[in-house]
């Protein structure tokens, strides 16, 4: 070998060295391991799947009947059976344009906030989406409200008597 030679040799071995680095290209943690420490690669072959939890969807399906209440951005809230009081700020991503006429709903794609990566890709949560807010109101459970025929009444005490009060909902 000349000293050429060689230093070509040498830089060409370098590069080969660099090339065996795999980066990921966004953060986050492996899903997934594809392939095994020794084994042969190609540069098409899919090493390892990344996932970023800090950002996750959940999809669901709304009837058609409330598709004039929704909007992209609008606010929501998931909550898990799993984890107790937690709630997870959430929003509107997608909305689809078209009616599934087998089931009367549409999907709805909704971006959750998974502050300390709690929520994981596949588990079951349930999606609260707002669609309204209403202040100075009074709040009572449905198992105060007493229905009689088409008419929602409560019972409100007033100097030890009950008093039957016919509601006016919203």
């Amino acid at each position: 070998y000349s000293s050429d030679a060689a230093k070509v040799a040498w830089d060409e071995a370098k590069l080969n060295v660099e090339y065996t680095k795999v980066k990921s290209p966004i953060s986050g943690r492996i899903g997934e391991r594809l392939a095994k420490i020794g084994e042969r690669i190609q540069p098409t072959n899919k090493l390892f799947s990344v996932v970023d939890n800090s950002q996750v969807i959940a999809v669901v399906y709304v009837p058609e009947k409330n598709i004039n209440q929704l909007k992209i951005g609008q606010k929501a809230f998931v909550t898990s059976d799993h984890m107790d009081g937690e709630k997870f700020e959430a929003w509107i991503k997608r909305i689809s344009p078209v009616v599934d006429p087998a089931s009367g709903t549409f999907k709805v794609t909704v971006g959750v906030k998974n502050v300390g990566n709690q929520l994981r890709p596949g588990m079951f949560v349930n999606v609260h989406i707002i669609i309204d807010t209403h202040t100075d109101v009074v709040l009572i459970p449905k198992t105060a409200i007493v229905y009689e025929n088409e008419y929602m009444n409560v019972y409100v005490v007033r100097d030890t008597l009950a008093n039957k009060i016919r509601l006016d909902v919203g």
